[in-house]
This record gives structure tokens, sequence and C-alpha cells, in this order.
């Protein structure tokens, strides 16, 4: 591993395998649907994505997620 001088203060998953998937379907698909019908296709799969993401465990998005946050701080 490359030392650049960064201590790593917290990395974390954010979203599990499910949310993201989900995620990814709609930004797939949002912008070939009708104008009118995308904010209401998008507030659907927004909440969508919140509740499947609900029965992620922390040890499942430690290991598993597809959207991970790192904070790190210059030496």
């Amino acid at each position: 591993m490359y030392d650049a001088g960064f201590e790593i203060l917290r990395f974390e998953g954010i979203m599990g395998l499910a949310a993201t998937g989900l995620q990814f379907f709609q930004d797939s698909i949002v912008y070939s649907l009708p104008r009118g019908v995308r904010k209401a296709f998008a507030f659907f799969m927004q909440t969508l994505i919140g509740w499947v993401d609900r029965f992620s465990s922390p040890e499942s998005r430690r290991y598993n997620a597809l959207v991970f946050a790192l904070v790190a701080e210059k030496q």
C-alpha cells in the first residue's frame, strides 16, 4: 500500500448492495421518462431506496457496500 501521508479517520459504507442497485436503475432510466413523470418517479425510487437500505446491516455495509465515504487528514 502507498503511504501518501494521510491518516484515515473514518471509512464506512454508505449504501448497501440492493439500495445501490436501485439507485443505478433509477439513474439509468429517469431521463428516458417523460419530463412530467421524472420527479414523481425519482421521489418513489428514493423512498424505495431508503426503505430497502434499512435492511442492510452495518456489518454488511462495512464489507459489501458499493458507495463508501472516507475522511482522512494530512499528517
